[in-house]
């Protein structure tokens, strides 16, 4: 039996992406119609899931200028106080974004304005549901909210913007959110200014903001004659988010580097089948083991798994790809899955 080829493995790799992603799919019980064939690689659906999940990991909170909020229903802020307490600590905030996050978007529709939460797209603002009631013991997510918290995650801390009553689909689209963003984290946000360009233009309302995002288009705001983009980086023309299809193209990316190391017969990967048993010939692929992500050589039944980033040191590609395609939590749905496979992860919690 010879080696295969560089292309081969590259091709075989890409295939068991996407089965893998399919796979994550089916466990998270996302909704995936696939009435778009070319919205319909499982890689683009579970990305757009996978940013727009929060990694359940401590972080700082910072507010806005719109705190406090003393005139806020004590329900809200009992709430309100419970969910700083949760990000501080590194729990899971993701049950208060609500079941739309899994049954109401669908990057494969063909809703427009259904493919993904254009407010995340567009200016990477989060919306969770501010309830005080105990989650249900046999339900994952929150019960809706007449309040909703906006916030700017990122992996070390979030910024809560406003809390304000539930909008209708128009009110998600308020310039007054992206102000308070310049306005309070005028650092932040400066990366995302357009250099050299001054504006006295007045800025669109809501609803024309609104109505550009579902059409697949975005638009630069004016604030103090200084011209923004979003920090979401952006909707496509098919009313998905720019953000998905370049994380998308990085997984590939990786991926296809990858299969150049597994060839390579002086590499980690060579070296590491070698020290278990001589290559005669071998039967690559990639996918899930109970300890991550691995290549399998299906001619020796040997496992070579891919490491996770390290506290304090450079991420490798392969961690980098680890930590991106899949997470901690989704590898420990994932290997759940296998125990009962016949209910999503949320419907177990």
């Amino acid at each position: 039996m010879t080696n295969p080829s560089v292309d081969a493995v590259r091709d075989e790799f890409r295939r068991n992406v996407s089965s893998v992603a399919e796979h994550l799919i089916k466990v998270f019980g996302l909704k995936y119609k696939r009435e778009v064939e070319h919205l319909s690689a499982p890689l683009s659906r579970w990305m757009d899931f996978r940013l727009r999940y929060i990694d359940p990991q401590p972080r700082n909170v910072v507010v806005s200028d719109a705190f406090p909020k003393s005139k806020l229903p004590t329900g809200a802020r009992t709430a309100l106080a419970q969910m700083a307490h949760r990000f501080e600590v590194g729990r899971d905030v993701n049950p208060y974004q609500g079941r739309g996050l899994i049954l109401r978007n669908d990057y494969s529709g063909s809703q427009t304005h259904s493919r993904t939460d254009l407010l995340w797209a567009d200016w990477n603002i989060t919306h969770l549901h501010l309830s005080d009631e105990p989650l249900p013991r046999d339900r994952y997510f929150s019960k809706p909210a007449d309040f909703l918290l906006y916030c700017l995650v990122t992996p070390t801390e979030v910024a809560f913007i406003d809390v304000q009553p539930h909008p209708d689909r128009v009110g998600f689209s308020e310039p007054e959110l992206f102000k308070t963003m310049v306005r309070c984290w005028p650092e932040y946000m400066n990366q995302f200014a357009l250099k050299g360009f001054t504006s006295s233009a007045p800025n669109p309302t809501a609803q024309e903001i609104h109505e550009t995002r579902e059409s697949g288009l975005f638009r630069f705001l004016n604030v103090d004659g200084k011209l923004y983009m979003g920090p979401g980086m952006g909707i496509t023309t098919a009313t998905t988010p720019l953000r998905v299809t370049r994380e998308a193209d990085r997984v590939l990316d990786y991926i296809d580097e990858l299969a150049e190391m597994a060839c390579d017969p002086n590499g980690s990967i060579a070296k590491h089948e070698r020290e278990r048993t001589p290559v005669v010939g071998r039967n690559l692929s990639f996918g899930i083991s109970e300890q991550g992500l691995a290549i399998l050589d299906n001619a020796f039944s040997h496992l070579f798994i891919l490491p996770r980033a390290a506290v304090g040191t450079e991420p490798t590609g392969m961690a980098l790809l680890h930590d991106l395609f899949l997470p901690r939590w989704a590898q420990d749905a994932a290997i759940r899955a296998l125990e009962s496979p016949r209910s999503s992860h949320f419907e177990r919690n």
